[in-house]
């Protein structure tokens, strides 16, 4: 696959120079899904993705694109990719297409997040069709240990994000998250 020098998204929130604490996040697997799936199609070595991202959620407010390193370029040349693609999916399907936001981690082995979970469930695809939460937003397709959802009721509920240890399977994601108790 050739991708030096090809557009990239802007459609990135690079977190892997932030402090660590409580932070909002959203979607789960579907960005580091489809870098997998078409790093896979490609014969790309993927396995320097597979130790971060996952989550999803808005990008800093006018915090710039620095493209500083060749894995980092090469995410955002597959980012525009399927933005293109999943674009011109969905306009053909007469639905409105709303672009992923890539959340790039590095070194943070656990995270406190605050998750504001929709009342209902919704119709989306990871792996396959399946019912998943609305957290801040963005659709999540991860499960949480300690939460059992109750359809029709909303809740905000505080999680710690940790990683997975390797090896890590194929329709899993790259974090567990676990319910823990809020601190005010």
């Amino acid at each position: 696959m050739r991708w030096k020098g090809r557009r990239t998204s802007k459609n990135i929130d690079d977190r892997r120079h932030t402090s660590r604490g409580v932070s909002r996040a959203g979607m789960g697997g579907a960005g580091l899904i489809v870098v997998l799936v078409i790093g896979l199609f490609f014969g790309v070595d993927i396995t320097p993705f597979l130790s971060g991202g996952g989550q999803v959620a808005p990008p800093q407010a006018n915090a710039p694109v620095q493209i500083n390193d060749e894995t980092e370029e090469f995410v955002a040349v597959v980012l525009a990719d399927t933005e293109v693609i999943w674009g011109e999916v969905f306009r053909d399907s007469g639905i409105q297409y709303t672009p992923p936001v890539l959340v790039l981690f590095a070194g943070n082995d656990e995270e406190k997040l605050v998750f504001e979970i929709a009342a209902d469930r919704v119709p989306c695809v990871g792996v396959a069709p399946m019912q998943c939460l609305v957290i801040n937003g963005d659709f999540f397709y991860e499960s949480i240990v300690g939460y059992r959802h109750i359809d029709g009721q909303a809740a905000k509920i505080c999680v710690l994000r940790t990683k997975r240890p390797e090896p890590i399977p194929a329709d899993l994601g790259a974090f567990v998250f676990t319910r823990v108790p809020c601190e005010d």
